[in-house]
């Protein structure tokens, strides 16, 4: 489970990201810049409707952010994605590895 110094450090680090302040990030979700700015700080610890909320307005999901592992978003993306795009993300993972693990 993440602590909410680790939840901050995310929130903070995807809102620079997306290239959002924090009163747009506010804005955004519908919250105001203090709790933007105490959500960021680890002060205080989001409930799931407020977490949400924020991870929308960042233009991800909630479970991205959340993730332990990169591995984790992944497995949330493909998991989502229709049989035919999934073999064609598929093939374009598999390509991208071959191509940078060529280069090294």
């Amino acid at each position: 489970m993440l602590t909410a110094k680790q939840i901050a450090r995310r929130l903070l680090k995807r809102r620079h990201a997306v290239g959002l302040t924090q009163e747009a990030l506010a804005a955004a979700a519908g919250l105001s810049t203090e709790t933007i700015g105490r959500l960021e700080r680890g002060v205080i610890h989001p409930n799931l409707f407020t977490f949400c909320k924020v991870a929308e307005a960042l233009q991800t999901s909630p479970s991205a952010l959340l993730a332990e592992k990169r591995s984790d978003e992944m497995v949330e993306i493909a998991l989502g994605l229709p049989e035919p795009e999934l073999q064609m993300a598929t093939v374009m993972l598999r390509a991208l590895s071959d191509h940078v693990m060529t280069r090294s």
